[in-house]
């Protein structure tokens, strides 16, 4: 099977009269912002407006609140859910944002159909977010920290190995090792 930019590549060289395809939806947009405590423009959502119709995608209070609350406390975690539920309801019935939210507008977005268009700019703006990235654990550390705070990580004494005791142990077997003498 070809690749598919081989196999456009190939379509395009036998057919060079062709005309690029047309999105199915043309419009406009808005990028929503929060004026955060600190004094940053947090993005927060999406809104496109296509044949008078608006589409919108905004993040959830669920989602921002996490972040907002590690960052800037719970009260304004509470506070950014309330807001995000007051801008949601003023998009849909086409009022003004609520003080705290803005707007920028994007000139053109055009797509096949309003979910993806929300979706690749969602994935373009909103989802670099700090209020939606999402850091991994460091496990190792987490395990570190976990190993240290426990009694059965101290030892009770020092150990004192000396060479005689150690040649006097006996190494534990290993498993689907044959006890077999020869």
């Amino acid at each position: 099977m070809k690749k598919p930019t081989k196999a456009v590549a190939a379509l395009l060289a036998a057919n060079p009269d062709a005309k690029p395809r047309q999105p199915a939806c043309t419009g406009n947009g808005d990028w929503i912002y929060w004026h955060a405590p600190s004094g940053e423009t947090i993005p927060v959502g999406v809104a496109i407006h296509l044949a008078g119709i608006t589409y919108r995608q905004i993040i959830t209070a669920d989602e921002a609140s996490a972040a907002a609350g590690t960052i800037w406390g719970d009260t304004i975690a509470w506070q950014l859910g309330k807001l995000l539920a007051a801008t949601s309801a003023a998009i849909s019935a086409n009022q003004p944002l609520p003080a705290g939210i803005s707007a920028e507008p994007i000139p053109i977005v055009n797509g096949d159909n309003p979910g993806t268009i929300l979706d690749t700019l969602w994935q373009h703006g909103v989802a670099q977010s700090i209020l939606l990235k999402k850091k991994p654990p460091n496990v190792k550390a987490e395990r570190s920290i976990a190993a240290s705070n426990t009694r059965e990580a101290e030892p009770a004494e020092p150990a004192q190995n000396t060479p005689g005791q150690a040649a006097q142990e006996q190494a534990p077997a290993k498993p689907g090792a044959s006890h077999r003498k020869n």
